[in-house]
């Protein structure tokens, strides 16, 4: 897990929606590198039996599944429905992929990802003002 500071997040699909979000999360976003494709069975004897399913994006050299942890904890009425209207209701919930920039500032870095998330939670924390936060995980 790696936490780091963060410009504004974007959330990018090319034939539907580009959309930055308005500031930066609160002081950082936590990357998560998940290596969630091996199974490891310890036998009665004390050996690793280890099954790679996968363990690496076909073409990349770096390995494991990346997710992001982002929150927001004033997050105003307009900035909330901009996010719903451009991102959540153009990847249908969540169920299509779309090209995530934890950094906007950085062309560079970015995954194809998908929410990882069964529903999009906010709470009221004052008139107009929501605290949100997302999950967002890298898919292949």
């Amino acid at each position: 897990m790696a936490d780091y500071n963060v410009a504004t997040p974007q959330f990018i699909n090319p034939s539907i929606f580009n959309y930055t979000m308005p500031y930066a999360p609160d002081l950082k976003i936590t990357m998560i590198n998940e290596m969630d494709g091996v199974d490891r069975v310890r036998t009665r004897g004390g050996h690793d039996l280890v099954n790679h399913r996968y363990h690496k994006n076909p073409g990349e050299t770096r390995t494991g599944r990346r997710s992001w942890l982002i929150s927001y904890s004033y997050f105003g009425d307009s900035d909330f429905d901009d996010l719903y209207s451009k991102v959540v209701k153009n990847t249908n919930g969540g169920q299509l992929s779309f090209t995530f920039r934890p950094d906007s500032s950085q062309s560079a870095y970015f995954a194809t990802c998908k929410f990882d998330m069964k529903s999009l939670q906010y709470k009221q924390v004052a008139n107009g003002v929501y605290s949100v936060k997302l999950k967002i995980r890298e898919v292949w």
